[in-house]
C-alpha cells in the first residue's frame, strides 16, 4: 500500500521484492509507504515484512525507506505502529530504519527488527526509526532490534528502544505482547511470530 490516511492496516504481510530506482517518492516500505493521521485513527497493527526493500530513487526520498512504514506521522494526532516486525533486507541511499524511517507524531509499540539495514552513503541507520521531528509527539515503547542488523547508536531516535542479541530476541515473545508467540515450528528462524501466523501454516 502506498498511502494510509486515517485507516487501519492489520494482519498483513509482505514477502515480495520492492524496488524503486528513478522517481522520488517519500515513503517506501514493506507494508505502507506513508501513514498519516489527521483524525486519530491511522494504525498499522500485527503486520510483518520479510521481503527485500530497495529505494535508490534520490538522496532525500532514499532516506524514507524502512521495513514496515517509510514515513509516519500526524499533526494533532499520532499515527501508530503496534505489534509489527521486520526480517527483510532494507536498502536505501540515505539512512533507513528497521520499522520506520521518518516520523513526526507517532507511537511505535511492541515491535522488533532483525532485518539487515544498508545505506549507500554510510549515513546512520536505526533499528526502529531513523529520523524524527522534535516538534511532534513521538513515542517508542517496548521495541527491540538485533545487534548485528546494521543499525547503530548514533541516531537519537533509537532512544527508548533496546539492542538484543539473537539469543535474547528469540526469547522475547511474552515480553513483546500477547499478540506474539514462540516460533515453535521454526517458520521465522526461531524469532517471535504473530499468533495469527500459526493459522496460515
Amino acid at each position: 500500500m502506498g498511502l494510509n490516511t486515517d485507516g487501519i492496516v492489520n494482519l498483513s504481510y509482505n514477502t515480495g521484492y520492492i524496488y524503486l530506482s528513478e522517481v522520488g517518492f517519500y515513503g517506501v516500505a514493506g507494508i505502507v509507504g506513508k501513514c498519516r493521521s489527521d483524525k486519530g485513527i491511522a494504525k498499522i497493527e500485527e503486520c510483518y515484512n520479510s521481503g527485500e526493500v530497495y529505494n535508490l530513487s534520490d538522496m532525500d526520498a532514499g532516506r524514507q525507506t524502512a521495513g514496515i512504514v517509510g514515513n509516519i506521522g500526524g499533526v494533532q494526532y499520532q499515527s501508530e505502529i503496534t505489534n509489527c516486525y521486520n526480517t527483510g533486507y532494507i536498502h536505501g541511499i540515505g539512512g533507513i530504519g528497521g520499522i520506520a524511517s521518518w516520523g513526526n507524531g507517532y507511537k511505535i509499540t511492541n515491535c522488533y527488527n532483525i532485518g539487515k539495514l544498508e545505506s549507500d552513503n554510510g549515513i546512520t541507520n536505526a533499528g526502529i526509526i531513523r529520523t524524527v521531528s522534535t516538534d511532534g509527539n513521538n513515542e517508542n515503547v517496548n521495541n527491540y532490534w538485533l545487534d548485528t542488523c546494521g543499525a547503530n547508536n548514533g541516531s537519537p531516535s533509537n532512544e527508548g528502544t533496546e539492542i538484543k542479541t539473537a539469543e535474547e530476541l528469540k526469547k522475547l515473545a511474552s515480553i513483546l505482547s500477547d499478540k506474539y508467540t514462540n516460533d515453535v515450528n521454526n517458520i521465522n528462524n526461531g524469532y517471535p511470530i504473530l499468533k495469527w501466523q500459526l493459522d496460515n501454516e
